[in-house]
């Protein structure tokens, strides 16, 4: 039985996007405070991994999986950036057009 990937359909990508943006927002004002600098990465990284639980209910079986984890998690404590929005649309166009992914992946290191 072969398993299938259900797409993103345009409104869920605004969705996600706009609720990424908002949460990427909250976070920049914390960070425009001492104390956020400690608060948002925790907010952002559970966004991020909100995010990843959506990518395993439309058939991404390997989201959850600690490779896949780390690079944007890892993102979340650089303050000032959109990371969540950054990484959930990067996450999103990957999953929706398989050979981008399989780019994305195979990018030389040197």
């Amino acid at each position: 039985m072969e398993e299938t990937k259900e797409k993103f359909e345009l409104a869920e990508i605004v969705l996600y996007s706009l609720g990424a943006l908002f949460i990427d927002g909250l976070c920049l004002l914390l960070d425009l405070t001492v104390v956020g600098l400690l608060i948002a990465p925790i907010i952002q990284s559970l966004a991020t991994f909100g995010f990843a639980f959506i990518l395993r209910g439309k058939g991404d079986k390997e989201s959850l999986s600690f490779k896949r984890q780390i690079g944007p998690q890892t993102l979340n404590f650089l303050p000032v950036l959109p990371t969540v929005f950054g990484s959930s649309l990067r996450r999103m166009i990957a999953h929706n057009n398989p050979k981008v992914g399989l780019i994305a992946g195979k990018v030389p290191t040197k």
